[in-house]
């Protein structure tokens, strides 16, 4: 997974990547560790690795005692001079007649320090012109079973007695199903055509998260108009559709300009993020990223949509009289035509009481759940609380008439049952229809 997060840039960069690897090898390593280790080791493979070249990346056993991992590139190769130096701190090596990029000096320094916290050694072999191979042996540990385990042990094939009876009661227990994902947890649609990479990003994501996954462009705007996400992770180079047309696509669409999209690619120059910006992306991230920056990158645009439903439930919050537009001022054009498109809609069909969900949707040429997604995703509300909200704010200006009868305004804004109303309309505002009417009228004469 982690060597398939550079699979876009080496095919950017001409370059050939292999990993080796068995499917089950024993090792003891702590994960994010071995992350930054092989990102590192393997970001300085690229560096110094011209078009045509190949990186590959192993790993292998080193017998009872250890572990052996190598990134290997056909490169430019280090001087025996540089080599002493290259894991000193702040130390870089002449990049010139290499392809290089500004660094901080600190990433070899960084593996050779995380690989002493393991207690394994790191060497370089490497010769002018014909390329670099880092080697880190991590020895190898028994993790000291669990003192359930050690207990059974001691019991040869048997477990402990109180052990065998609290697993008969546990069998006992029906089976559990695992409680399911709360229906407001935003939905997160990965759009990768590589399968580990897609696996690793996942791995990385808030646990909170509903993900959806799409192995191409083409498949990923399907899902896109059909599940109506609250945020879109797309890769730029794919297959079937490449990143910038599924951006093109979904921000054009109705059904899906609201989505907030994050684009992930190897081409890291400033042209091609103004590019994707200029599409209209919310966000710009190159492989290889860091899963903190991506995490961050991912909460803090679902806060801003937050903090955007936030107004709207302010301002609907308050009387209808004292409305105000600050709950639509900061979403794109776009959105606020839309939402203006549901009023307008509403408002002309209010009176309907056949008039509901399924209607205003076909109204708006969306399915019902594309217009609840939707709608949601804006103003925090499903369309069927924004038509309750529009007739009971009608009622409640028309019962400011103090002779207004309350039985004809629940028929005038399309409710069927007086009962009904007078439930939501208090619920709504605290008092009762025949209350708020009463208070309009003026006071009895001395």
């Amino acid at each position: 997974q982690i060597v398939g997060l550079f699979a876009s840039l080496a095919e950017r960069q001409g370059l050939d990547l292999h990993v080796d690897a068995p499917d089950h090898l024993p090792m003891t390593c702590d994960p994010d560790h071995l992350e930054k280790m092989l990102v590192n080791l393997i970001s300085n493979a690229f560096k110094f690795t011209p078009e045509g070249g190949r990186v590959t990346v192993t790993l292998r056993s080193g017998g009872d005692q250890a572990t052996i991992l190598t990134v290997t590139d056909t490169g430019s190769g280090i001087s025996p001079e540089e080599q002493r130096h290259i894991f000193d701190r702040f130390y870089q090596v002449d990049g010139s007649a290499r392809r290089t990029r500004e660094g901080t000096g600190i990433g070899l320094s960084l593996v050779k320090e995380l690989v002493t916290l393991h207690e394994g050694t790191l060497n370089v072999a490497s010769s002018e012109g014909r390329g670099t191979t880092f080697t880190i042996t991590l020895p190898y540990h028994d993790v000291p079973p669990e003192p359930e385990a050690a207990d059974a042990q001691a019991y040869g094939d048997g477990a402990r007695p109180e052990v065998a009876e609290i697993e008969r009661a546990v069998a006992e227990v029906p089976d559990v199903q695992p409680q399911a994902v709360s229906a407001d947890a935003p939905v997160v649609l990965l759009v990768e055509d590589h399968a580990d990479l897609r696996a690793y990003i996942r791995s990385h994501l808030d646990p909170s998260f509903v993900i959806l996954e799409a192995a191409n462009g083409a498949d990923g705007l399907a899902l896109a108009l059909e599940q109506v996400p609250d945020l879109i992770l797309s890769d730029v180079m794919m297959s079937e559709m490449d990143g910038y047309t599924l951006l093109d696509a979904l921000k054009q669409d109705q059904r899906t300009s609201h989505i907030p999209v994050v684009l992930l690619t190897a081409r890291a120059d400033v042209d091609s993020r103004i590019a994707g910006l200029e599409r209209g992306a919310d966000a710009y991230l190159a492989k290889p990223f860091d899963a903190g920056e991506l995490r961050a990158c991912l909460r803090g645009l679902i806060a801003q949509r937050q903090h955007l439903r936030q107004l709207w439930r302010t301002a609907l919050a308050q009387p209808p009289t004292a409305q105000s537009e600050a709950a639509v001022s900061d979403l794109p054009v776009a959105e606020r035509q839309f939402v203006a498109q549901v009023d307008a809609l509403i408002e002309t069909h209010y009176t309907d009481p056949h008039f509901n969900t399924d209607t205003l949707a076909e109204g708006l040429g969306l399915t019902a759940r594309q217009l609840r997604r939707k709608l949601k995703a804006l103003t925090g509300q499903r369309p069927g609380k924004r038509l309750r909200h529009y007739r009971l704010e009608a009622a409640y200006e028309q019962l400011r008439t103090p002779d207004a009868s309350v039985k004809s305004v629940v028929y005038a804004v399309g409710y069927t049952s007086p009962s009904h109303f007078s439930k939501q309309f208090k619920q709504a505002y605290g008092i009762t229809p025949s209350q708020h009417r009463d208070a309009q009228a003026p006071p009895e004469p001395d």
